[in-house]
């Protein structure tokens, strides 16, 4: 059973697949939290912009 265990283990360690998944997660989730940070910046922005708008109207 144990060396069933290991040729398991090195199998996993050879395989860079769950890696390149791993990156792919990483940078969707910078990509959420960069967005999350900005979208209160663009909607007070947006605001102002429309608010000139309507203003102006």
């Amino acid at each position: 059973m144990l060396t069933t265990l290991t040729a398991a283990v090195k199998r996993l360690r050879n395989d860079d697949r769950g890696v390149t998944a791993l990156e792919y997660g990483v940078i969707a989730a910078a990509i959420v939290v960069t967005g999350l940070a900005l979208l209160p910046t663009l909607g007070t922005t947006l605001n102002t912009l429309f608010t000139s708008i309507n203003t102006k109207l």
